[in-house]
């Protein structure tokens, strides 16, 4: 079912950084910055920024506030890693047979994380302490960059870069129902879930929208 898309245009300028992703969570948000090769932390108004971890080559970034950790991925060497918010105890979850893996959510109802690895055309899960790695979406999907997911509703969103759409499927992988096709450079995508929204980026059209679920 091909959607309505409507631009988002009110922009606050908090934090200047290469941001590559970023996640929110106890008044603070947390970014990866792939250009500079660190992970950072500040206050949700950009102020006390610090450095957690750097020195390493980190992509998409989510955190589970309850029990305290953020999860990210790394293109080189790629890999699954997690750490305490404050950036200690770094635990590697998994370091092989990973292809450039990106994006990264969580789904710690049922103790799982999922992740994409675009330049593989997949969509994976496992275990969050990254045990029972499983490929659920291939062969219908091109560069899965973005990833989106409704739990409750079991469902996952993506976008993918390479033919200008946005799927989705059931958790445990489906054949994609295409959303809406005839985008512009999709990148990354997250749902308001209480408004029936899902909002994603084009950055070659500096642009930010949205449509409805559907």
């Amino acid at each position: 079912m091909k959607g309505r898309a409507k631009a988002v245009t009110a922009v606050t300028f908090l934090i200047a950084a290469f941001s590559t992703s970023y996640a929110a969570a106890r008044d603070r948000v947390f970014w990866t910055d792939s250009g500079a090769g660190r992970i950072e932390r500040a206050n949700l108004d950009g102020s006390q920024r610090v450095t957690l971890i750097d020195g390493i080559t980190p992509v998409g970034i989510v955190v589970d506030a309850d029990a305290g950790m953020m999860y990210w991925t790394e293109r080189s060497p790629a890999r699954i890693r997690r750490a305490d918010l404050d950036g200690r105890g770094v635990e590697d979850l998994i370091t092989r047979d990973l292809f450039d893996p990106e994006d990264i959510e969580l789904d710690t109802r049922h103790g799982k994380m999922y992740w994409t690895e675009p330049d593989a055309g997949l969509i994976r899960r496992a275990n969050l302490d990254g045990t029972q790695a499983e490929f659920l979406i291939f062969g219908d999907v091109f560069d899965p960059t973005g990833l989106a997911l409704d739990v409750a509703g079991g469902m996952m969103y993506w976008t993918d870069r390479a033919v200008h759409r946005i799927q989705r499927s059931l958790l445990g992988g489906s054949p994609p129902e295409d959303l809406i096709r005839g985008l512009f450079d999709t990148a990354d995508i997250e749902l308001d879930l209480r408004r029936r929204k899902m909002i994603w980026t084009q950055p070659g059209g500096t642009s930010i929208l949205r449509a409805n679920l559907d």
